[in-house]
């Protein structure tokens, strides 16, 4: 019978954040965007656009990490400290309720108003908790043709937003998010700075990746990989079941651990990833439906022989 919870390495594990050569990149985007901005020029901001399952919510939760709320208790009463938080934009959005959406972000129970009072309300709120940047998730929702009028008054709203608070934005999305810059040459020009996560390819990085994951998985949950698993094949077995998503390729390797865990096995094996790839669908695989990637040689997988 399966463990109703999952043990604590395993949840530990979860959390395990693999900073690739892209992934700094956009850390570093982000710290010359703290560095730049000092509360007197119109903000430098950042967008970081990419493919679900590429990392881009395991990067909005480092770079908020630091940056934990504080209350203080002073003379004139008690007073709240929120350098950075975040926020996704919903896929129906007006600017009062995006406002209304910012305002719960800083802790503000008066939601009432127009958008004009919601707006200063959130200006002032912004500068009086401090307020160094925040993230606006999901911001491709704001592209659809058929909505263009109400999203393009919520873009410009998002544009001045940020120049009369001062408040640098970290806008985040798939790939639909650069097109919206392009077409936008004044959002463009506040976002000057940005970046791209994407899928690994079947190179000597995704290797990196799978070393990466068998060696937190045995610190945190005592598993060792099985030789099978630090070799080409399994390199590609992996590749072709998730195309080199950093998310389906962790989601495989924890169903895997679970699956392993629960038998009371200290060694991962690629029979672990078997029975993982069959209880889990991964949209971004490249083996043919019905076709279990960790059952094949190479020459089935029709992948390349040699791992670069």
């Amino acid at each position: 019978m399966k463990m109703e919870e999952l043990p604590s390495g395993l949840n530990a594990f979860r959390d395990v954040f693999y900073q690739h050569d892209k992934v700094l990149e956009c850390i570093s985007a982000f710290n010359d965007v703290l560095r730049y901005n000092d509360g007197r020029r119109e903000p430098s901001s950042l967008a970081i656009s990419g493919r679900a399952g590429t990392g881009k919510t395991t990067l909005c939760s480092h770079l908020l990490a630091p940056f934990k709320a504080e209350v203080f208790e002073e003379p004139e009463g008690i007073r709240k400290v929120i350098p950075a938080f975040y926020q996704a934009v919903p896929g129906v959005a007006t600017i009062k309720d995006l406002a209304q959406k910012l305002l719960i972000r800083l802790e503000v129970s008066d939601l009432s108003g127009n958008r004009t009072q919601l707006t200063e309300r959130l200006i002032q709120n912004l500068k009086t908790c401090k307020t160094r940047f925040y993230i606006l998730d999901e911001f491709q929702h704001l592209v659809d043709p058929r909505k263009e009028k109400t999203h393009a008054t919520v873009r410009n709203w998002v544009k001045d937003l940020m120049n009369e608070s001062m408040v640098p934005i970290i806008l985040v999305g798939t790939a639909d998010l650069l097109t919206l810059l392009e077409g936008d040459e004044q959002l463009e020009r506040r976002f000057r700075r940005s970046c791209s996560l994407s899928e690994f390819a079947l190179n000597d990085d995704f290797r990196k990746v799978i070393i990466f994951f068998t060696k937190r998985l045995n610190e945190h949950c005592s598993l060792k990989a099985a030789d099978v698993i630090k070799k080409s094949l399994f390199t590609e077995q992996m590749y072709a079941a998730t195309g080199g998503n950093m998310s389906a390729t962790k989601d495989l390797f924890v169903e895997s651990a679970d699956q392993a865990l629960t038998k009371g096995d200290t060694e991962l094996s690629d029979a672990h990833f078997r029975e993982a790839y069959r209880r889990i669908r991964i949209s971004s695989a490249l083996a043919p439906e019905g076709v279990n990637p960790f059952s094949q040689d190479a020459d089935r997988l029709g992948l390349s022989r040699t791992v670069r």
